[in-house]
Formats: C-alpha cells, structure tokens, sequence
C-alpha cells in the first residue's frame, strides 16, 4: 500500500517565500503544491482513500448507482416474500385450529 505524506513547507526567502506543501509517496518525493486550493483537494483525495482502504465490499458498492438501484430492487423482492411468507404462516395457524 502506497504511504501518502503531504508535508507542509514555509519559506521567507526568494521565490519560496510563503508557503506550499510537498507529496510524497513511498518516501519519493512527488511534486510541489503551491495553491491552498490544491493542497486542500488533495488533502481531501488523501482522506477519502483512506477510508476506501477500510471500507467493505457493500461500502464500496453502493457508492454505484447502479449497484446501489440493484439491491433496493432485491431488498423490496425480499420484503415482499417475507410478508407473504408471514401472511402464509397465519392462514396455516387458522386453518390449523378448525
């Protein structure tokens, strides 16, 4: 698994000065963000993939439209048979008793 650093820089000299951060991955260095803007997608991007490393097979699928339309069909489907299963159950219990 890849190791993400994004470590922050401050500099008050020459062309540098202010601040930006520097990517790592694996200990290479990667590149220079100079941009808030940019060093705050990335800290997003950075955040989000370390919850994809946690993350479940059902996590990770239902983030699908497809997927997640998929299983509302077959958890309505279940539903469904589970009340006609209950509802069969019943008559049975009445027709039992006369």
């Amino acid at each position: 698994m890849a190791n993400i650093q994004i470590e922050s820089r401050h500099s008050d000299f020459g062309p540098d000065a202010g601040g930006y951060s520097v990517l790592r991955i694996n200990g290479v260095w990667v590149g220079r963000i100079e941009s808030k803007e940019a060093r705050e997608e990335l800290k997003k991007l950075v955040e989000e993939l370390e919850q994809w490393k946690t993350w479940g097979v059902v996590e990770i699928a239902v983030r699908n439209p497809n997927v997640a339309e998929y299983m509302k069909h077959w958890e309505e489907r279940a539903t469904k048979a589970e009340a006609e299963v209950a509802s069969l159950k019943k008559y049975i219990d009445m027709r039992t008793y006369e």
